[in-house]
């Protein structure tokens, strides 16, 4: 076990009729029941309001994709920028349901594996009082309970993540055949799920840095880690050889794509700055490997001068920690930088973790745990039941109800259509138009129709505000509705005569 990497695990109470001793953690019976009460609270916010978001444009988009057939899924063919496996499972799934709850219960599931999870991860690391924290922090992040409730790979990348670094902990304590083949079979499944699966691979570097540091592990336990990687990325040859897996390498530089549209659009970025980033990359990866020494050379002083328990135990410590933590449930919280977040989400538990270290269970931060765990409670209450993602329920439910015999429906952009025909139970004529181009295309879409349902998302990408100053030209409000991330408007044409 790397314990911080000193031994802070206090000694227990004397005495078997000492309250202290008959509640200690280190007590088998005592911390099954914790880490159960734990386990079915996390369960229980996972299952809550599961349904009463509407699905929105990535989950409706993972029906469609799985609706062209594996064939052409594990070809690379209807996919572009994610690997296969999720759709796989998901297609496994479809005879459950199709509804809401049926598509978002196995996250759930992954998101509520992830804090036993957390739990022998940290207590490998650190041992049992910290192991505990944090468990009870992941049950309780509103971020990992926010990619718990939808139909996306996420919940289970991040539980996959935490297996894969258990396991290679484990192979770094004492190396054999089945952690070796746990780390190669993990490895080869999340990149399989997910790209960024790949950023595990640098953290685990960082985990077998820390036992060497302090003389818990060898070169060979490395080696070992580098063989299984190699042994995964084997298996992963046939999907690099696809058209999808090339379009995710061309999706960095490609100045169109949605994401770097986005990107200038909200921040201003020069376009010379996605041109370059690939030389951002390699100026990244020569850092990582400067600081990789870097790394080492700090854990081999702070384990020598003994100054962990210094620092867990300041004063200065405990509230500069807390502030951060505070900071770190508010971002995630805010329904903002949604993209980035579920990137990144493979590397989320590791930040609760950090924070585990420093405040284990039943030492004199009881409090900061207190005030931790209670602002990630209320965070959790507001991203469930206040948060709703795109309203495509309600805004079918009310174009199906004003509607009108002729009218038509134009979305845009086109992939729109996916969430809309999904909850549309009056089906209309409807087309679907691309921002930047699509507007001059409505006349000849209308036909003979006078009137029609505008169905848009305030964060297009249409820097030219070309679609708003058709309708402005050629079209009368009639009305509107705005929804969270979507608008419904209802026009009548009247064609602009010069």
């Amino acid at each position: 076990m790397l314990t911080s990497p000193i031994d802070l695990t206090p000694a227990p109470p004397q005495g078997k009729g000492n309250l202290a001793w008959r509640w200690d953690i280190e007590r088998r019976a005592v911390r099954s029941v914790l880490l159960s009460a734990i386990i079915l609270t996390a369960w229980a916010l996972r299952l809550w309001l599961l349904d009463w978001k509407s699905l929105w444009l990535d989950e409706a988009n993972m029906l469609s994709v799985v609706a062209q057939g594996q064939a052409a899924l594990w070809a690379g063919r209807s996919e572009l920028y994610h690997p296969p496996l999720f759709y796989w499972l998901a297609e496994q799934g479809l005879p459950l349901g199709q509804g809401e709850y049926a598509l978002r219960f196995p996250s759930v599931l992954f998101g509520t594996l992830s804090i036993p999870l957390a739990y022998g991860l940290m207590r490998a690391w650190f041992g049992t009082p910290s192991a505990v924290t944090a468990a009870l922090l992941t049950a309780l992040s509103p971020l990992l309970i926010w990619y718990s409730q939808e139909f996306r790979p996420y919940a289970l990348l991040a539980a996959l993540g935490l297996l894969s670094t258990y396991a290679f902990t484990r192979l770094c304590l004492r190396p054999n055949v089945g952690w070796w083949a746990i780390v190669a079979l993990t490895a080869l499944a999340g990149t399989y799920l997910h790209y960024f699966f790949f950023l595990l691979a640098p953290l685990q570097l960082l985990v077998w840095i820390a036992h060497y540091a302090v003389r818990r592990t060898r070169v060979r336990a490395a080696l070992l880690g580098l063989l299984a990687w190699g042994a995964a990325l084997a298996g992963y040859w046939p999907w690099l050889q696809t058209r999808a897996f090339a379009a995710f390498l061309a999706l960095p530089v490609n100045a169109n794509n949605y994401i770097a549209q986005l990107a200038r659009q909200r921040l201003n970025l020069p376009a010379f700055l996605i041109d370059q980033t690939y030389l951002l990359v390699l100026l990244g990866v020569i850092a990582a490997i400067i600081g990789v020494a870097v790394m080492y050379a700090f854990l081999r002083t702070m384990h020598r001068r003994s100054l962990w328990p210094r620092l867990q135990t300041g004063n200065w410590y405990a509230y500069l920690s807390l502030i951060v933590f505070l900071f770190v449930i508010l971002l995630w919280a805010l329904p903002r930088g949604y993209t980035a977040k579920r990137q990144l989400l493979v590397l989320a538990p590791y930040v609760l973790l950090a924070f585990a270290w420093g405040w284990p269970w039943q030492r004199n931060r009881r409090w900061v745990l207190l005030v931790a765990a209670t602002a990630s409670l209320l965070a959790t209450v507001y991203v469930v039941a206040w948060t709703p993602k795109e309203q495509w329920r309600e805004a079918a439910a009310y174009v199906g109800a004003q509607a009108a015999p002729g009218d038509i429906v134009l979305l845009s952009p086109r992939s729109m259509i996916i969430p809309y025909d999904y909850y549309d139970e009056h089906p209309a004529p409807r087309i679907g138009l691309e921002s930047t181009s699509g507007f001059s295309n409505v006349p000849n879409a209308l036909g003979a129709s006078k009137r029609f349902w505008m169905v848009t998302t305030p964060f297009d990408t249409d820097p030219r505000l070309g679609l708003e100053q058709w309708l402005a030209a050629n079209a009368r409000l009639l009305d509107t509705r705005h929804l969270y991330r979507l608008d419904v408007r209802l026009y009548e044409y009247r064609p602009h005569r010069a």
